[in-house]
């Protein structure tokens, strides 16, 4: 896959190097960062010398290498991961791409059993079905980007669905179903796998497994006598977990991908 080398929209401060990995982005990557400043931001600093990165430690990769160092900011609408006997992180992400990078064939939105990779495509009228027309007494959740539901589908299988904010959904299909596409390759133990998803011209939903123990936050807030307490132990196992997590997405996923919203309320616990 192409690296993705786009830090627009972040706002984002100071000035911008011109050596490293830094020489191969362009004006573009940086729109919409009004704070930045450099040769590759068209706004040059002033009152202050060019800024170098410290050199880096240990020993280098080789010439031949293509394996780009370029990350993607991440924030809080689209998620994926595995479960296991260990705690999982919940992550969701949403950038805006430019449509020419990716491309997929898009048949009409009407055909529930479009699959985007391993992805299940639901109709609206699935989800809405599923959640009792989006009740809020299923509301598990909200936040920045959208509300959580608890839903339950046809076959009886329980699920969480993201209900993504109008403002949030404004990219069109392609950048959807493109993030939605690179999301769901980010696959690790301690990373919560999307399910499927829904879109139409006015909707944008995602589904994940249903989290039967709920996150950190609700764990440590809200006391249930059907769980037992979170003792030391387990949460050392939960932030191993959750560390391992974010490693894989910052050091080891191709392309790289940042989280940018690591919270108690983000860190969901399976069985």
């Amino acid at each position: 896959m192409t690296a993705l080398r786009d830090l627009s929209n972040n706002r984002l401060s100071g000035p911008v190097p011109d050596n490293g990995s830094f020489s191969q982005f362009t004006p573009i990557s940086f729109e919409n960062n009004l704070n930045l400043c450099g040769p590759n931001t068209k706004k040059p600093c002033s009152g202050s010398p060019p800024f170098s990165p410290p050199p880096p430690f240990g020993p280098t990769s080789s010439p031949g290498r293509n394996k780009s160092n370029a990350a993607i900011p991440v924030g809080v609408a689209l998620g994926a991961a595995l479960l296991f006997a260990v705690p999982v992180i919940g992550f969701a992400y949403w950038r805006r791409t430019r449509p020419h990078e990716f491309f997929f064939d898009v048949p009409a939105e009407d055909d529930s059993e479009l699959q985007l990779g391993q992805l299940k495509r639901f109709s609206l009228r699935e989800l809405q079905v599923a959640t009792d027309g989006f009740s809020n007494k299923n509301i598990l959740g909200r936040g920045g980007f959208g509300k959580v539901y608890k839903g339950r589908l046809a076959d009886g299988k329980l699920v969480a669905v993201k209900r993504l904010k109008e403002e949030r959904t404004s990219g069109g299909e392609l950048q959807f179903q493109t993030e939605v596409k690179i999301i769901s390759m980010a696959v690790h133990r301690n990373l919560l796998r999307l399910y499927g998803f829904c879109t139409t011209v006015t909707e944008k939903l995602l589904v994940y497994p249903y989290m039967t123990n709920g996150s950190v936050a609700s764990r440590l807030r809200e006391r249930q006598s059907s769980l037992p307490p979170l003792d030391w132990p387990t949460r050392k196992k939960i932030a191993l977990g959750s560390a391992r997590g974010l490693s894989y997405l910052h050091e080891h996923c191709d392309p790289k991908i940042i989280h940018r919203d690591v919270k108690a309320a983000n860190i969901l616990l399976d069985e």
